[in-house]
C-alpha cells in the first residue's frame, strides 16, 4: 500500500506543470546591435515587480512598469537588463534599461529619414510563415 502511494506521489510530481506566457516582444536580441540614435533623450528607468509567491507577476507586466516609469510614449527599452528575484515569499522581476519615445525619433528623422533609418538598421529578413 505505501508502495502505490508512493508510486501515485511521484507520478502527480513528474506529470503536473504549469505553462505560463511570459512575454509578447516585437524586437529582442542577445547580441549587441548598432543603433545610431541619439540616446541622450532617453530616461533611464530601473524597476523591481515584486510579488507575494510570484503570483501574478510577470515579465510583461514589469517591462509595462518600466516604459509607464519613464512617461507617456515611451515605447522601446534599449541597453536592458531583466533578472528574475525570488525571496522565500517573494518573486518577481527586474528591469533596467534606457527608454526610448519613437514617435519622437520619428518626427526628429522625419519620413523619409526614418525609413532611411530601418532599411539602414534592417537585420532581420522577413520570412513567410511555415505551412503546415
Amino acid at each position: 500500500m505505501k508502495r502505490v502511494t508512493l508510486i501515485a506521489i511521484m507520478a502527480a510530481i513528474v506529470f503536473s506543470s504549469c505553462t505560463r506566457r511570459i512575454i509578447d516582444f516585437t524586437v529582442i536580441s542577445t547580441k549587441n546591435v548598432q543603433m545610431s540614435m541619439d540616446k541622450s533623450k532617453g530616461k533611464q528607468v530601473k524597476i523591481k515587480d515584486l510579488k507575494a509567491f510570484g503570483i501574478n507577476s510577470t515579465l510583461k507586466g514589469a517591462i509595462d512598469k518600466a516604459l509607464n516609469t519613464a512617461g507617456p510614449g515611451y515605447d522601446m527599452l534599449v541597453d536592458g537588463v531583466v533578472s528574475f528575484s525570488s525571496y522565500y515569499f517573494v518573486s518577481g522581476y527586474r528591469v533596467e534599461g534606457l527608454a526610448i519615445n519613437t514617435l519622437k525619433l520619428k518626427t526628429e528623422l522625419g519620413d523619409e529619414g526614418f525609413q532611411q533609418y530601418l532599411k539602414a538598421h534592417e537585420t532581420v529578413t522577413p520570412v513567410s510563415p511555415v505551412q503546415n
